[in-house]
């Protein structure tokens, strides 16, 4: 019996990657992070995109993030059932799977 030997197949597209991050007063950290993410775009390619999931900071965290004006950040500014748990769960509810950074500091 003769065997057929399969070619493998190289789609050759960015990885997409979404990030959901908690925050509560976090203003003076979100550029940062966008630093950071944007460097890596940049480098990588990747199509990254950031949800901020505040807890109704008031810092100027949602001004800032309007100011920023890029594309791939977007901000939920959560006045009910806040805190990380909670946002956790807000992601579950919407379909994705939202798990915390192991640099997230337990609760």
């Amino acid at each position: 019996m003769q065997t057929k030997q399969r070619e493998a197949v190289v789609v050759s597209r960015p990885l997409s990657v979404g990030i959901v991050v908690p925050t509560y007063r976090e203003v003076e950290n979100i550029p940062h992070l966008v630093d950071r993410l944007r460097t890596l775009r940049e480098q990588t390619g990747w199509n990254i995109d950031l949800l901020l999931m505040d807890d109704n900071s008031k810092d100027g965290s949602e001004e800032l993030v309007r100011a920023i004006n890029l594309p791939w950040i977007r901000m939920v500014v959560r006045t009910d059932d806040r805190g990380l748990s909670q946002a956790r769960c807000w992601m579950a509810s919407i379909g994705r799977r939202a798990t915390s950074s192991s640099s997230w500091p337990p609760t």
